[in-house]
């Protein structure tokens, strides 16, 4: 195994333990490269501003949160990045306090065969990406609190008050759906009647784009 400069990594193997807790991560072999996907991952919150520090309020129920590790992959399997991620422990929040809605659509697959079909017939260009930690940007409208995690250096007796979403909360899906959907609107796509998750825009070459949870796709004439 070797470190290159930056973020890459070369691996000869293609299988790494991933732990399942930050004190297992901090004991393996890579915890280096692990604290440096931690730091990451809290230096993201803080530019996105997520969240602001402040002293529990008397009577306010405190949701946890755990890092979930992962690795990134090249086209040939070999590991080329160490990744943590922030999540809340949404099983223990409680409907009407800390959230509300859920529920977030998809695409369905009949909408994607079809613009798919009309591609292929019109000969539209197509291309396909997904929104980096996409959950990340919605505004949250209830107040929750999370415990700060692990190697998030906060003052004791602190806690996180959310301004926007993490992965794991209950609503997560939701708040994204509504804020990509606002965005959409605001730049000109109506929603498709039959499919929420269909955008189009009208013109002399119009565009669809489908939305599946983080993964969007974008086709033009």
């Amino acid at each position: 195994m070797r470190f290159e400069k930056g973020n890459e990594i070369e691996l000869s193997v293609t299988q790494v333990d991933i732990p399942h807790t930050y004190a297992e991560a901090m004991q393996s072999p890579y915890a280096k490269k692990r604290k440096e996907a931690i730091r990451r991952e809290i230096r993201s919150h803080y530019i996105n501003h997520t969240w602001e520090t402040l002293r529990l309020p008397d009577g306010v129920k405190v949701v946890g949160c755990k890092w979930v590790f992962a690795v990134k992959r090249d086209e040939n399997g070999n590991i080329t990045l160490l990744k943590a991620r922030l999540v809340a422990h949404g099983f223990t929040q409680k409907f009407g306090v800390d959230f509300k809605e859920t529920y977030s659509p998809v695409a369905s697959l009949n909408s994607i065969r079809l613009l798919l079909a009309l591609c292929c017939q019109r000969k539209f260009k197509v291309k396909q990406f997904d929104v980096e930690t996409a959950f990340l940007n919605g505004k949250l409208e209830e107040n929750v609190y999370i415990r700060p995690s692990e190697g998030n250096q906060i003052n004791p007796g602190m806690v996180c008050k959310l301004k926007k979403s993490i992965y794991g909360l209950r609503q997560a899906a939701a708040v994204w759906y509504k804020t990509i959907r606002e965005v959409m609107v605001s730049i000109g796509f109506a929603p498709c009647v039959s499919d929420s998750c269909m955008f189009f825009k009208r013109g002399d070459s119009p565009v669809y784009v489908v939305l599946y949870v983080d993964d969007l796709l974008w086709l033009r004439e």
